[in-house]
């Protein structure tokens, strides 16, 4: 995994939050097994629908709660476009 595109997908998670852990004063890396999981993953993805879908899943099995699709959507397409 080219470490730009590791970059890319740790701000966008980050910025997004969706727990709000950083938010709070966590001190960072909350979510990379998250970020971890998404990047072995993106070979495998071809299109923005498909990552969104795969955030979604990495997520919800993570923390155990399901997460808004849009979000999910909304993440990905952030993601998706500076990696394409």
């Amino acid at each position: 995994m080219r470490k730009d595109i590791y970059a890319i997908i740790t701000k966008h998670v980050n910025n997004w939050d969706p727990e709000k852990l950083l938010l709070v004063g966590e001190p960072g890396g909350e979510y990379q097994t998250e970020i971890n999981q998404l990047c072995h993953a993106l070979p495998r993805i071809d299109n923005v629908f498909e990552l969104s879908k795969k955030v979604k899943v990495i997520f919800e099995s993570s923390y155990q709660i399901e997460y808004d699709a849009n979000a999910c959507f909304m993440l990905a397409e952030k993601i998706w476009a500076e990696i394409t």
